[in-house]
């Protein structure tokens, strides 16, 4: 009996956060059009891009970014100020197999 109880209040804490996504949300959801966006966050302070191919567009709000491909959100997130402004000679380089860099994952 108890493990149906376990069950039933993991379903009750899981279900309320995935039907609060939908509505209201604190961030655009993945596969909104940009104007959906717009519509419902506003002009962004900032637009990055596009860059790249598939063009990569970023939409930098107040307290958010939005990553788009296309006119299709890919991911929004909470912004960082404090990485975003540091120097670029403070972020370490990408590790690049033709030089015999590896990655060190951890065991």
């Amino acid at each position: 009996m108890k493990p149906n109880i376990l069950y039933l209040l993991a379903a009750t804490l899981i279900l309320p956060l995935s039907a609060s996504a939908t509505a209201d949300s604190l961030y655009p959801l993945r596969g909104e059009t940009k104007s959906q966006i717009q519509k419902q966050y506003g002009e962004p302070q900032t637009i990055r891009g596009p860059v790249g191919d598939p063009p990569i567009t970023r939409w930098i709000y107040n307290d958010f970014t939005v990553v788009f491909e296309y006119d299709r959100a890919l991911d929004a997130f909470p912004r960082r100020p404090d990485l975003e402004n540091r120097p670029s000679s403070s972020i370490p380089p990408r590790p690049d197999p033709s030089r015999g860099d590896t990655l060190n994952m951890p065991e």
